[in-house]
């Protein structure tokens, strides 16, 4: 198990608690100022706590070797083990070079192998073997549906994903759908979500964690352009389906492309996904 566990916690500018509801402070300028002056001086105390720690350790392990914060470790410590773990596709390159100053970089991951990759250092696939015998038995008649923050993003309106979920709630008219909500996505309490849709509690673990946690595994894993379909295609067994739903036509996006390309090349079905016309909101 894991010993002398410590959370050094960094504050958000981007979403604000406010009576139990959490809201967008794009929408909100002054809020946001204030929100933002708040983070930074929270952060800086963070941010020296977070170096003093990891001075202490043998190993460094990172969730995501792209955040900035990170990319400032190698500077700051010297000697060590540092492990760049996956973060989606956005972890496919690695921006920082950790193997400065004397450390050692480790990619353990199951995205950057089969080519050299910069920064990675020496490379190891996660072949999730612990994780494959955490699954529970499978429920053919459920349907799996990972969430994207879309209107958060601005990709798309409230309307236009009500549209979205008419149509899933159609094509899997017969099955029962959980939906595993995004951690960005804050307005879930504004969708229509159809009666065949049961909204999973939000999970503080990593998705593939969370999923080791049901009482069974669904029948089909279904998404949009979601990385976790990659993931979980590599876990989970063979007789569990996966889908990618193709909303490319409503979003004109160079790395939203890239996904469904890295998509498809896993072996993942790619299909044509047309929304029901929703009245505007």
């Amino acid at each position: 198990g894991i010993r002398n566990n410590e959370t050094i916690r960094f504050s958000n500018s981007n979403i604000m608690t406010i009576f139990g509801k959490q809201i967008l402070l794009s929408k909100f300028k002054p809020l946001k100022v204030y929100a933002k002056g708040r983070q930074m001086i929270h952060d800086r105390f963070s941010e020296n706590k977070l170096f003093s720690r990891i001075q202490q350790a043998d190993t460094i392990i990172l969730g995501d070797p792209n955040f900035k914060l990170f990319g400032k470790i190698p500077s700051r410590v010297t000697g060590k083990e540092i492990v760049l773990l996956d973060d989606g596709l956005g972890s496919m390159e690695i921006g920082f070079d950790y193997a400065q100053n004397g450390n050692r970089s480790i990619s353990f991951s199951f995205l950057r192998t089969g080519k050299k990759i910069k920064n990675a250092g020496t490379a190891l696939e996660n072949r999730f073997e612990k994780l494959k015998s955490a699954f529970q038995p499978q429920n053919a008649d459920t349907v799996l549906f990972i969430g994207q923050p879309l209107y958060e993003a601005k990709l798309f309106s409230i309307s236009e994903i009500n549209g979205f979920l008419a149509r899933i709630a159609e094509m899997f008219g017969d099955k029962k759908i959980m939906y595993l909500s995004h951690r960005w996505e804050v307005n879930l309490n504004r969708l229509e979500f159809p009666k065949n849709f049961e909204i999973l509690p939000l999970q503080d673990l990593p998705l593939e964690l969370s999923i080791s946690k049901l009482d069974f595994l669904p029948g089909q894993v279904v998404s949009f352009y979601s990385s976790a379909l990659i993931t979980l295609k590599k876990i989970l067994p063979d007789a569990v389906r996966f889908t990618s739903l193709d909303i490319q036509a409503g979003i004109k996006l160079a790395d939203i492309d890239k996904a469904y390309e890295k998509i498809a090349v896993s072996g993942i079905e790619v299909v044509p996904f047309e929304p029901i016309k929703q009245d505007k909101a």
